[in-house]
């Protein structure tokens, strides 16, 4: 049961960058950027180390929030 609620932490965690990321471009606070880079830290590594297929994948979903 437990390794299920790591999966949904998970999945929860990466949908979630895109629903941000529309937030900041809407708001644009200096202190939501700083969180934002923070909280999505290692989401944005994948996106910047070209890890195919994920690193266009996120970069799509994230997209549909801009």
């Amino acid at each position: 049961m437990t390794i299920a609620y790591c999966f949904v932490f998970l999945f929860v965690y990466v949908l979630s960058v895109g629903p941000m990321v529309g937030l900041h471009e809407v708001f644009e606070l200096q202190e939501f950027q700083v969180a934002l880079n923070v909280i999505c830290a290692p989401l944005i590594a994948l996106i910047e180390t070209d890890i195919e297929p994920i690193s266009s994948l996120l970069k799509w979903y994230i997209g549909l929030f801009r």
